[in-house]
């Protein structure tokens, strides 16, 4: 396995608890160019093609708020790339040292018309997700914070009278403590890192520390100077059933009401999520933050549950993401 880089603060594992989050991850199934490819009605835009990601932006978003803009509307595939590109664009810096990840959920309407919409509803769509996750940024408690990501959805059917709905995920990163660089040489995650005597609830405690460490972890990368932004984002799901038997946690020891794993246990699962986040991550993409999930059974275990199944588990929800260098600051640096 590769060396893993991980950046740790001096706090205490066994008192630590990691801030809470939105439940509700995404799970996508899914040059120079400065011509309106955006507007063609047989959708050959690729924004792969694009070599100046920042004029291409700059300009999609002084055309959608001119007056004498095109008519031409584009499929709900584009204007939904565009809707990420734009307030990835305009609100994140992804290029910081981060301790914490908060999800939080934004749901607003655009008008859908036959599998198009107009460049007049995507402006209106960017100024309604901005106003919200300015509201998320403003009251959010994290110290040193930073809008990760932004991942909006336009849901397939319309759901509403004024429109279909769009999911849009906020990801808000925070810096705790003073943080400082730690190598690992070995194949292991050295057992140091875990008290010995410490037990850890798999539900709690467990995923809290493991995500502390995960969400620090920064992969060999290609290094983009300045602010970065992320144009798409993409998520993998890992379970033990779904191919990752023995990667992830997985234990049929329900009868024990509050099943807690040892030092050992940590540093394994700790190794292998990590190895998971480095290997899956596809060609030319960028690992960006990943959530653990706690699942009583086939389903997500509630913070009342007190009933378990035959089977408790862990889920890995990982983001990947085309990254982008830019020495344009974000919005949020003049609020």
């Amino acid at each position: 396995m590769k060396k893993y880089i991980l950046l740790i603060i001096t706090v205490s594992l066994i008192a630590f608890q990691a801030c809470k989050k939105d439940n509700e991850l995404t799970n996508p199934d899914r040059t120079s160019r400065t011509s309106k490819v955006y507007n063609t009605e047989s959708s050959s835009f690729n924004p792969r093609a694009i070599d100046d990601m920042d004029s291409y932006l700059t300009n999609f978003l002084k055309e959608i708020k001119s007056p004498t803009r095109d008519a031409q509307p584009m499929s709900v595939e584009d204007a939904q790339w565009h809707l990420s590109a734009c307030l990835n664009f305009q609100f994140c810096n992804a290029n910081v040292e981060k301790t914490q990840v908060v999800y939080d959920t934004i749901y607003t309407t655009i008008c859908v018309d036959n599998g198009y919409v107009s460049l007049n509803d995507i402006n209106t769509s960017l100024q309604e997700i901005s106003t919200e996750v300015i509201d998320i940024y403003t009251s959010s408690n994290l110290e040193n914070k930073n809008i990760l990501f932004i991942k909006p959805e336009i849901q397939d059917e319309a759901t509403t009278r004024s429109g279909n709905i769009v999911r849009t995920i906020v990801a808000t990163s925070g810096r705790d403590g003073v943080i400082g660089n730690y190598y690992f040489d070995d194949e292991d995650i050295p057992l140091s890192l875990f008290p010995e005597d410490a037990e850890y609830s798999w539900r709690t405690t467990a995923v809290d520390t493991l995500e502390y460490f995960i969400n620090i972890y920064e992969p060999t990368k290609e290094d983009i100077p300045g602010r970065v932004y992320y144009v798409e984002t993409f998520n993998r799901e890992c379970k033990f059933n779904n191919g990752f038997s023995g990667r992830m946690f997985f234990t049929y020891h329900s009868y024990v009401k509050d099943y807690k794993l040892n030092q050992q246990q940590m540093a394994y699962y700790l190794d292998s999520y990590l190895g998971l986040i480095d290997s899956l991550c596809p060609a030319n993409l960028t690992y960006i933050s990943s959530m653990i999930e706690p699942w009583c059974g086939s389903a997500p275990c509630t913070t009342t549950d007190i009933t378990l199944p035959n089977y408790i588990h862990h889920v890995l929800y990982i983001n990947y993401g085309y990254a982008y260098g830019t020495v344009v600051p974000p919005i949020i640096d003049q609020l």
